[in-house]
Parts: C-alpha cells; sequence; structure tokens
C-alpha cells in the first residue's frame, strides 16, 4: 500500500507540472489528474512466494544487501472512481496532512520551480463606476440659538406734509428802524453807450461796467479798483451774441493813477491815458485801438499790446514782471528808460524808442521788429535772444551789458557797440564770446 501511494503521488507530481503549461496546449489535462488522484485504489493483488533460503553460510562481513525480488503479479483493476471536480481536490488537500505534506515534498524536490509559472504583468485600472444616485436628504438640524440684535438702520423718507393749520391771530407791529445811509452812487450810467465824460470815480470800486460805445473822456480813477474784462459779456441780441463790456470805449485822457486794474480792452481808445503808479494787468487790442501817449511811468503788473497804435508811450521806471509783450504794434518814439520787463516782440516798430537803463529779460525780439536808431545805452540784456534777424540799423548799445544772450540772428555791424560787455553771449558768427576773450567785436 504504501508503495502504491508513493507511486499515485509522482504520477500527480509529474502530471501537475506538465498540465496547464504552454507545451501541453490543453488546460483540461490538470482536472484530468487531479480527479486520478481523488479515485479510490483498486484491490491489492496477491504476494509473490519467497524464495528459497539457501544454506548458511560461515559468519563473514555483512553483505551487501540482496537484490529485489521479482515483482509479484498485477493485481486486478479496480472500478474507475468517480471524477471528483476541482472542490474535491482542494478537500482532499485541506483535510488530509499527510497527502498534503507529500505533495509539498515531491513538488520542493522534483518540480516545485516548474509548477508555479511567471507572475503576470499589471492589468489596466478598470474605468471608473458610474456615480451612484444622491441618497436621500437628512432631517433638519435644530434652530440655532438666535444672534444679536443687529444695528439700527437708516431713517426712512419724511413722510407727507401734514395739513396746513389755520391762520394764527396777527402779531403787534414792532418799531420802525432807523433810516439807512444812501448807496454807493456811480456818477454815469454803466450801460452801453452811456455819457460818461470827465465822470468822477476816484476811490471806488467799479466791477465789469456794461460801458460798451460809452464815452469816457478825461474821467478820473485817482486811487480806484477797477475790473473790466472782455470774458465777462452782455447777451446783446442773438444776432449779436456777445458785446465785451468797453469795446470801443473812448478812455482818452482819463486818470487811473495808483489804481488797481484788470483791463481786457478792445478798439478802444486809450491815448494820453495816465496809468503812472497804477498795478494790475492791461491787454489792449485789437483794429483802431490807440494808446498815443499814454502815461504807465512806475505802473507794475503786465502790458500786453496787440496791433496798438502807441506812439511816444512811456514806460519810464515800470516794472512788468509777467508779460511785456508787444506785437504788430506801432511804438515809435516810446521811452522805456529804467524799465524792467521780460520783453518780447514780433513784427513791431520800435524806431527812435529810448530803452536807457533798462533792464530786458529773458525775451524775444523776432523776425519783423525794427529798432532803427533805437538807443540801449547802459542797458542790460538777461538770456535775451534776437531770433530770424530784426533790424538794428543806427542803433546805440553804448556801454550795454549782453549777459547770456543770442545774437547770432541779427545784424550789428551798423550798431555803436563802444564798451559793450559781453558775458557767455553766442557771437553772430556762432563763437562765444567768452572764448574770444570776453567780446563780440570782430566776431559780427
Amino acid at each position: 500500500m504504501k508503495h502504491q501511494h508513493v507511486l499515485t503521488l509522482l504520477f500527480v507530481t509529474y502530471a501537475l507540472a506538465g498540465c496547464g503549461s504552454p507545451e501541453s496546449g490543453n488546460p483540461s489535462d490538470c482536472a484530468e489528474v487531479l480527479a486520478a488522484c481523488e479515485a479510490p485504489a483498486g484491490e491489492p493483488g496477491e504476494p509473490g512466494k519467497d524464495g528459497a533460503e539457501g544454506a548458511p553460510g560461515p559468519r563473514g562481513r555483512e553483505g551487501l544487501e540482496g537484490a529485489r525480488g521479482p515483482e509479484g503479479p498485477r493485481g486486478l483493476e479496480g472500478r474507475p472512481g468517480v471524477s471528483p471536480d476541482a472542490e474535491s481536490v482542494v478537500r482532499l488537500l485541506v483535510e488530509d496532512p499527510a497527502f498534503l505534506a507529500a505533495v509539498t515534498e515531491l513538488l520542493a524536490a522534483n518540480h516545485g520551480a516548474e509548477l508555479r509559472g511567471p507572475e503576470g504583468t499589471q492589468g489596466e485600472a478598470g474605468a471608473p463606476g458610474e456615480s451612484g444616485p444622491p441618497g436621500p436628504q437628512g432631517a433638519p438640524g435644530a434652530q440655532g440659538v438666535a444672534g444679536p440684535v443687529g444695528a439700527t438702520g437708516p431713517q426712512g423718507l419724511t413722510g407727507e406734509q401734514g395739513i396746513a393749520g389755520e391762520q394764527g391771530p396777527q402779531g403787534i407791529e414792532g418799531p420802525q428802524g432807523e433810516v439807512g445811509s444812501s448807496g454807493l452812487q456811480y456818477p454815469c450810467a454803466m450801460k452801453p453807450f452811456a455819457d460818461c465824460a470827465d465822470a468822477n470815480f476816484d476811490g471806488m470800486v467799479v466791477t465789469n461796467p456794461l460801458w460798451w460805445g460809452a464815452d469816457l473822456r478825461g474821467a478820473t480813477f485817482r486811487g480806484a479798483s477797477v475790473r473790466i474784462s472782455e470774458f465777462l459779456t452782455l447777451n446783446w441780441s442773438p444776432a449779436q451774441l456777445y458785446q465785451t463790456g468797453i469795446n470801443t470805449t473812448d478812455l482818452s485822457d482819463s486818470i487811473w493813477t495808483d489804481s488797481s486794474v484788470y483791463l481786457d480792452m478792445e478798439r478802444v481808445l486809450f491815448d494820453r491815458v495816465d496809468m503812472a503808479g497804477a498795478y494790475g494787468w492791461v491787454r489792449l487790442h485789437g483794429t483802431s485801438a490807440t494808446a498815443n501817449n499814454a502815461n504807465f511811468n512806475g505802473f507794475t503788473g503786465s502790458v500786453w499790446f496787440t496791433g496798438v497804435v502807441a506812439n511816444e508811450a512811456s514806460f519810464r521806471n515800470a516794472t512788468l514782471f509777467q508779460w511785456g509783450e508787444f506785437g504788430s504794434s506801432d511804438m515809435r518814439g516810446s521811452h522805456f528808460e529804467g524799465a524792467s520787463l521780460p520783453f518780447s516782440s514780433s513784427e513791431s516798430d520800435f524806431t527812435d524808442t529810448h530803452w536807457e537803463g533798462s533792464t530786458l529779460t529773458s525775451g524775444t525780439i523776432n523776425r519783423g521788429s525794427v529798432f532803427d536808431r533805437a538807443v540801449f545805452d547802459g542797458a542790460e540784456l538777461i538770456g535775451v535772444r534776437f531770433n530770424q534777424f530784426p533790424t538794428f540799423v543806427g542803433a546805440s548799445f553804448v556801454g550795454t551789458v549782453f549777459r547770456a544772450c543770442f545774437v547770432d540772428e541779427v545784424d550789428l555791424s551798423t550798431a555803436d557797440l563802444t564798451g559793450a560787455v559781453w558775458i557767455n553771449t553766442r557771437c553772430p558768427d556762432g563763437t562765444n564770446s567768452d572764448a574770444n576773450g570776453g567780446t563780440c567785436i570782430g566776431h559780427l
């Protein structure tokens, strides 16, 4: 019986080693092998006859093991057993420890390495399953504790006004007040075409009168404060939309000494006006505007003349701190002795004008300006640019100081430059006076 079990195990071992392998090509061989292992053994055959015992010999060394006797005849073949399923084979291996140990020993000694095939590669991850339906909504939680009271909201809109109550009885009349002083009376009407000749406005405050076309000849404004602006205008008529307050007004011979003025005037006659010692801003422009023999001596502020005829006007010792601008104006014979101004001119005629002892700063004397026979003796020109060849035929610059000026675009060949001082000034030939030994003489 023992030998029969051993043979059976060997048969199972070899059969399992080959079943299901690529060489067998038939995975069902394993099931047949396992089925054979589970079938019961057949009836044992009859034992063979013992051989005849030989005569005992002398006791010698222990002899070799005798040869194995002949195998007895094969026993009768048993009836075929029932083919087990895979579960029966597994149950046999689990329930019969001796059988399991024998199989394990044989597998390890002979074909253990062949029973286990190589590990397969990791399969790809399966696609995610579809999302399940949402679960039912949970029961509502218990109500929380009430929060603190919020801040007071804004006040609501005011309600509609209620119905007025009945009128009360009239009160007692109060005492009569004192008679007030009479208001300021202007000496003439403040309207267009007013007749204000020789009117006296001394010390008065006059703001934007509507004096369009008015006659103010000989009027006096000594110490007055006057503001007349063309930008504050009268809506005169739909056809003539705006008329400035002082346009075409005749201010000839008016007196403005020591007054404070802001005058923006178009086509105004300003002849022989006395602005001596006044302070402010004067703009005079437009065709037919005149300021012949106007007196701006000691005037402080700004003067802007455009298209004005102002022959023999006087600006002696005037101090112009913002503008001293003269464009397209006729200033022949005017006087600027001792004046200080940021001077600029273009297309203007300053023939025979006088500038002795004056100071001209940071200005430009442009093309078309004429200074023939003008006298600049003892004057100081600071940063003045002579641009595009204004004319200075016969002009006098005796002792004049040219400081940081540009005289490279002017012809001074006929001017008297005796004693002129040249400091960091560009000469007519383009050189610098400092590089020429402090002079432009010889470089004109």
